[in-house]
């Protein structure tokens, strides 16, 4: 077993914690999550 974490990152700063936390709906988290399959498979 084994994953891996995908950070979207511009710049170092973008990582931070003390930035405000994004906000996907359902439909965007499947639409991300089948662009991301379609890309490892």
């Amino acid at each position: 077993h084994a994953h891996i974490h995908l950070i979207p990152i511009q710049k170092e700063g973008d990582m931070s914690l003390a930035n405000p936390r994004i906000r996907l709906s359902k439909e965007e988290f499947a639409e991300i999550a089948e662009k991301i399959s379609s890309r490892i498979n």
